[in-house]
């Protein structure tokens, strides 16, 4: 049994309940029905879910006992009494505020009250609708879908494989290395002592035998053999720091350091080396490859330079000399140029006809230049045309009438000196600046150009045409054994250059210290033996002097 079996009709029980207000005196009329909306209330009051109501059958129990008391009295009448009557308010409490009746067990099963549905706050729980990417694409569309998931898929799985590999290589280079130290570690040590004690006993050796056989008073050897062999322990240093070089190449970076004896041509260039080419960027890629040589220094050349119209550029690069030589338009002059940085100031050298000074034979530069080793030269100051000026050539001062020129002296350093006409006087006065500045050679002609970057103007001057329109040559420095040899010829009729106007042009080209040097038709620069400006009158004239740039590897390293 359930509630439902109590399907009473509540408005039948009270028309019946009401027919028996007669046997109750001056008994109240009932009370009209409630409204419709108060059933309606009471019902939603009572709906417990499901389709279940609530009851209350505390009515039905008074009813009953009710009914009980009135049969009694049909059969036992009693004086009339009028009973108070209850009011309808009075016999059934508010529902909401009752409690619940005693036990009312029919079929002895006991009815509690349930507990009343806590009503919901807040918005209704959003619903979750799955969607089937089936029943929404197309084939397609499922396909691009497939091959997009595909695609990352795929890169992810190399970006997880090109980690891992990463790491790997990390970790296999630390352990290189690591071992790589230990093995230097171990090879290096006792190699070091050997060589050491190598080099010690050869040094050693050197300076005993220098000490029994050259004498400064012997007089057995010429002047310039002497200072040959004076020049030993230096090359011996050099020699034991290369050979440590080469014994420790795989072991440890040893930089080698190049010199060339002051008597005798250079090493035979390697011929590799040389280059032509009309295209600037191989020249940039040439200044690049010699970084360390230029260790931080710019280059006058640059890619964006006038450059003369159809003409070449040339150029030689090892690891002791770079060299670029070409032809540019300089304030509508046609100017050649060769910029040399060296590793070493023996590198700049000298060479007079036959080695000799005085000797009467004159040669072509560039035959000179091939038989010196050279990689790039350059007339000097012909000096054998003239008796005047200073010629200090291997150190050895040959001629001294200093009161009428500029001087330029060239040091063992690669350093320009400069001793304006009349400044040095005697002999000793010149003598004692040589061996005071480390002097070489000389070179006799001028005027001094440009000093400390300031050009050197010049009013007169007993040699060179300083006033007219004439081929000109310089040498100048732009940085320490960084220099520039520049010419400027009658090119296309094009104009050349007086004195001053030269010197304004070398100032121009970044030159901090210049020369002028023998011109005319002496005027020329020569690479690979062979003159790269024009020249006056379209032949060379033979001269009794050059400098000259050369290369300080031997020709062991070269050639093999």
């Amino acid at each position: 049994m359930d509630n439902r079996d109590f399907d009473f009709d509540f408005d039948a029980i009270l028309a019946e309940f009401n027919s028996y207000s007669s046997d109750y005196a001056n008994a109240p009329a009932a009370e009209p029905e409630a409204p419709a909306e108060s059933v309606q209330e009471s019902q939603e009051e009572n709906y417990l879910g499901d389709g279940e109501y609530y009851v209350d059958t505390s009515l039905l129990t008074g009813w009953l006992a009710h009914q009980d008391a009135l049969g009694k009295a049909k059969r036992n009448p009693a004086p009339q009494v009028q009973p108070p009557q209850p009011s309808r308010k009075s016999a059934v409490a508010p529902r909401r505020e009752e409690e619940f009746s005693p036990r009312f067990t029919p079929e002895d099963r006991e009815y509690t009250r349930p507990e009343p549905k806590p009503k919901k706050k807040g918005p209704p729980p959003r619903r979750i609708v799955e969607v089937n990417p089936d029943k929404v694409l197309s084939d397609t569309e499922m396909e691009k879908a497939e091959a997009l998931l595909s695609k990352a898929e795929e890169k992810q799985a190399r970006r997880q494989a090109e980690k891992s590999a990463i790491r790997r290589w990390e970790q296999d280079e630390e352990i290189e290395r690591e071992r790589a130290v230990e093995r230097r570690e171990r090879s290096s040590s006792p190699l070091k002592v050997i060589i050491a004690t190598l080099f010690a006993f050869i040094g050693l050796f050197a300076l005993v035998w220098i000490g029994g056989n050259v004498h400064p008073d012997s007089g057995t050897v010429t002047a310039a053999a002497v200072k040959t062999r004076m020049e030993l322990p230096t090359r011996l240093d050099m020699y034991m720091h290369n050979a440590a070089s080469d014994a420790l190449s795989e072991v440890s970076y040893i930089k080698k350091i190049y010199t060339l004896p002051e008597i005798g041509p250079g090493p035979a260039p390697d011929m590799s080396a040389f280059g032509t080419t009309t295209d600037p960027a191989v020249i940039s890629a040439v200044i690049a490859e010699a970084e360390e040589l230029l260790n931080g220094q710019q280059t006058v050349w640059r890619p964006d330079l006038p450059f003369y119209p159809g003409t070449e550029m040339h150029y030689y690069r090892d690891d002791t000399i770079l060299v670029i030589v070409w032809k540019e338009i300089v304030e509508e002059r046609c100017a050649t140029l060769a910029e040399v940085k060296v590793a070493h100031g023996s590198q700049f050298r000298r060479r007079l006809a036959e080695d000799t000074y005085g000797s009467s034979v004159q040669f072509y530069a560039s035959e000179m230049a091939l038989a010196s080793n050279a990689v790039v030269a350059s007339n000097a100051d012909f000096y054998a045309f003239r008796n005047i000026g200073v010629t200090v050539y291997q150190r050895q001062l040959f001629r001294n009438v200093p009161d009428r020129l500029d001087t330029c002296f060239i040091t063992a350093g690669g350093d320009m000196l400069f001793a304006r006409a009349g400044e040095l006087t005697d002999d000793a006065s010149v003598l004692s600046f040589i061996q005071q500045n480390d002097v070489v050679f000389s070179l006799s002609f001028g005027p001094v150009l440009v000093d400390n970057g300031e050009v050197q103007y010049c009013e007169s001057y007993p040699i060179g045409e300083i006033d007219t329109q004439y081929s000109r040559a310089g040498l100048g420095m732009t940085d320490e054994l960084h220099y520039l040899l520049m010419t400027v010829n009658h090119t296309d009729g094009r104009p050349r250059a007086n004195v001053n106007d030269f010197a304004r042009l070398m100032q121009l080209k970044g030159c901090v210290k210049a020369y002028n040097l023998d011109g005319g038709q002496t005027s020329e620069i020569v690479i690979q033996g062979k003159p790269v400006n024009y020249i006056d009158f379209g032949a060379e004239r033979t001269v009794s002097d050059i400098i000259y740039f050369a290369s300080a590897i031997p020709e062991s390293e070269v050639h093999g």
